[in-house]
Formats: structure tokens, sequence, C-alpha cells
């Protein structure tokens, strides 16, 4: 029903435990309702396998997988939160992992109007956990992800906290956003920022980039990781909001901070 009524612009069905089913009527309703603009599908249970019968193993759900092909042939959609919580996510693989974050860039690739994204706490892949055969295929993927991303041009809010990405994977999946012309607000918080991924997020600021907040709570920075985050702080003119709570500084990173709070285009 609500596929074919077309003044439907906003869709909020967040924590209603939503399962296997329903998340292929919500794939359903994303391909076929052009007037919807934002939808919040967060906190429910797409990724949960449905109950297997006896003697039968359980299979992956269907839902995020059709999910995403639907929304990235959307004709109309503008905002999207889809945030996990720990409780709603089965165990998953690192494969599986690698997987998922393969059709996330597929529907980047095909949806490219997109203002605001939300994938806080998705599945997505560590490279440090997984076997040594796979490292290749994350970094590629991440890149693809970097740069499929970077397309969305009228994106100004992206949340990627918590998702499990390591050093490695950011450090892939930055770099592309220098050339963003609008991106405002990005969210790493509850990821592992190493040397690579803090040397990236630097670079952005090297460039004219419109970034206003920075959000890289609980992300393992170090006062190494720190110095090559704050290198090209200088050349910033618009980053107005920092956030480097709960990480493991330490007293060496308070020169660091003095130093780049000193230069006259800093935060």
């Amino acid at each position: 029903a609500l596929a074919t009524a077309a003044t439907v612009t906003t869709l909020d069905v967040r924590s209603n435990s939503i399962g296997e089913n329903g998340g292929l009527a919500l794939a359903r309703l994303a391909a076929e309702c052009d007037s919807l603009a934002e939808l919040n599908v967060s906190d429910n249970l797409l990724f949960r396998p449905p109950s297997a019968a006896d003697g039968e193993a359980a299979r992956p759900s269907l839902a995020p997988a059709a999910l995403a092909e639907a929304l990235g042939a959307s004709k109309g959609l503008r905002r999207l939160s889809w945030r996990c919580t720990a409780t709603s996510l089965p165990r998953m693989s690192s494969r599986a992992r690698c997987a998922w974050l393969a059709a996330l860039v597929r529907m980047f690739q095909s949806r490219r109007k997109l203002s605001e994204l939300t994938l806080a706490a998705q599945p997505l892949v560590a490279r440090a956990e997984a076997p040594e055969e796979m490292a290749e295929p994350i970094l590629s993927i991440a890149t693809d992800m970097g740069v499929a991303l970077a397309r969305q041009w009228e994106l100004r809010a992206l949340d990627l906290s918590a998702t499990a990405l390591d050093d490695a994977p950011l450090g892939a999946l930055i770099p592309p956003l220098r050339a963003h012309p609008a991106l405002t607000v990005l969210n790493l918080s509850g990821n592992v920022l190493g040397l690579d991924a803090c040397a990236a997020l630097g670079s952005l600021f090297s460039a004219a980039s419109p970034l206003t907040r920075l959000e890289l709570r609980s992300a393992a920075i170090d006062a190494r990781g720190l110095k090559r985050l704050l290198a090209h702080l200088g050349f910033n003119q618009r980053l107005s909001h920092l956030d480097l709570s709960r990480n493991p500084l330490g007293t060496r990173a308070a020169p660091v901070v003095v130093a780049a709070g000193e230069e006259p285009a800093a935060v």
C-alpha cells in the first residue's frame, strides 16, 4: 500500500524488530515508491538469519542485499539512516562482511543523490581480523567505496562510526574524499585509526576541504597518529568542531595540540 502512496516522502521504521520478510517488503517499497526521500531502517533485525528447520544449516538473511540493491535503484532517496546495534547483528565471518561492504559499494555507485548517510555500527570488515588472502580484496573494495562516496556530490553528512573498519581500509577509503565538494560532517568514531588512516584524514586539510565537523571519539588515536592528523590543520579554513575524546593520546600529545592551536587558520 505504501508503495503506491505517491505522497510518502519520509518513512521511519527504526527499532521495529524487522527481520528478513519485512526487509524484503521494504526493498520492494524502496524500488516502487518514487516519492520516498528519507528512510530510517535503523536498529532492526535485517541481518539476522531466518530460523532453520531441524538438521539444516542457517543461511544468511536475504534482506540486506535486497534492500541495498533497491536503494541503489531508488529515484528519490536523499537521506538514509541504517544504524545497527550489537544485539541486532549475528556473528559474521570476514568474508561475509567483505561481501556486504561490496554490496554497499554497488549501492553507492548506483545512487548518487544522497545528502545524508548514516551507517553506524554496520558489519563492515577489519583488515587485522581477516585471513591474509583477503588483504588485497578488502583494500580494493575500501578504495572503491571511497571513490563511490566521493561521487556522491551532494553528500553533506557521513557517519561510518563503529563499523569495525581499521587502519588499512580507512587509509584506502579516505583519500578519494579529498576532492568532495560538499562533505561537511564526517564521523569515524569507534573505529581503529592507525598511522595510515590519520595521515589520510590529515591530507583532507591540505586541500580546500568543506569539512566543518570531524568526530573521532574512541578511535584508538595515539600521539603519533595525532601528529599526522593535525599536520596540515593550519591550512584549514572551515573546521570548527574536532572531537578527539576517549583516545589514548597521552601526555606526549599536548605539544602537538598546542602547536595546532597556534596556527592562525586552525580549529
